[in-house]
């Protein structure tokens, strides 16, 4: 078993991580030579909806818009693996709607021959509601899952939500912080179809004024823990 994996392990099971964890993730970063690893995933990072004017720009809340949020995580992410772990994810266009990201990293993938275990695809959103003190984070997957998938999902929405001091949304297969797509208000999504493991993080609740403000304070450190998490679960066992 990996570092990262008993770090990972050694926090109490379905519950946000402790403070002990972010600490133990950027010391084993700083041990991480930045060589060339062999048979590391591929990882795919979009920001959901579209920053362009006129195209879905995803919710709206306390000054904030979704899909602006979303392609500053993107960003930010993709700088910190390319930088911090010499990994250069694939990415779509600030201005790019779903159905053009969604054909262009498939055809990317088939293109390449890539198997689906072989890519990481996540997708970056926002959640809302019309009650202000919805809070939570969740990491959607698909309905027919791997088991790969879920304990991604799990271990980024644990991650994430114990930098906000939030609450875990959702249980899908014993594991706290995960919804499958059919619970979530689509019931459907379209970056489920990418053929790769799939997993859409709702970081939090646009909606909700102190998880906005906590989010913009802790930006920074989400940022980081999110390439982390990425970067470890890239590597073959």
């Amino acid at each position: 078993m990996s570092v990262y994996k008993n770090i990972v392990n050694s926090q109490e099971k379905n519950k946000p991580f402790d403070a002990k964890f972010y600490q133990e993730l950027e010391k084993l970063s700083y041990n991480t030579a930045k060589d060339n690893v062999k048979n590391q995933k591929k990882i795919i990072l979009s920001a959901g909806h579209s920053t362009k004017k006129g195209e879905d720009r995803g919710a709206f809340g306390n000054n904030f818009i979704e899909a602006e949020e979303n392609a500053k995580i993107r960003k930010r992410v993709y700088e910190i693996l390319k930088t911090k772990y010499n990994t250069e994810a694939i990415i779509d266009g600030d201005e790019t709607v779903l159905r053009l990201s969604m054909n262009y990293f498939t055809n990317l993938i088939r293109s390449r021959k890539y198997k689906e275990n072989e890519v990481i695809a996540l997708e970056i959103h926002f959640n809302a509601s019309p009650n202000p003190t919805a809070n939570g984070t969740e990491t959607v997957i698909p309905e027919v899952h791997t088991k790969f998938e879920c304990e991604l999902a799990n271990e980024i929405s644990r991650a994430v939500a114990g930098i906000l001091n939030t609450r875990l949304r959702g249980t899908v297969d014993g594991l706290a912080g995960v919804i499958t797509e059919a619970s979530s208000r689509a019931k459907r999504l379209g970056w489920m179809r990418i053929p790769a493991e799939n997993v859409l993080l709702e970081t939090c609740f646009i909606s909700n004024k102190q998880e906005m403000d906590n989010y913009v304070k802790n930006f920074e450190s989400i940022c980081q823990t999110l390439a982390a998490i990425l970067y470890y679960n890239s590597l073959s066992e």
